[in-house]
């Protein structure tokens, strides 16, 4: 039997892994927008922030996929 405990933390990965999957995709489709970027509001400003939102997005899927294969490992136990 399922609580509403065990998934809310599932919906909430589901979410965290597509969120964190469409941040990474939007960085690898605009390639082009950094350099003007860079000349605009500095070049250090604008890789340090592309290096801390690719961290976040990673952080993201990783806590995503990480809470799905758990969860999916302990639904595997219980069903034995």
């Amino acid at each position: 039997m399922t609580t509403s405990r065990e998934t809310e933390p599932r919906a909430l990965a589901e979410a965290a892994t597509l969120i964190g999957l469409t941040m990474v995709s939007a960085v690898i489709l605009l390639p082009g927008r950094l350099p003007g970027w860079a000349d605009a509001y500095g070049t250090a400003l604008v890789y340090l922030a592309l290096v801390e939102y690719m961290a976040i997005a990673a952080g993201l899927m990783w806590w995503g996929t990480e809470t799905l294969r758990r969860a999916d490992r302990a639904t595997r136990r219980s069903d034995r």
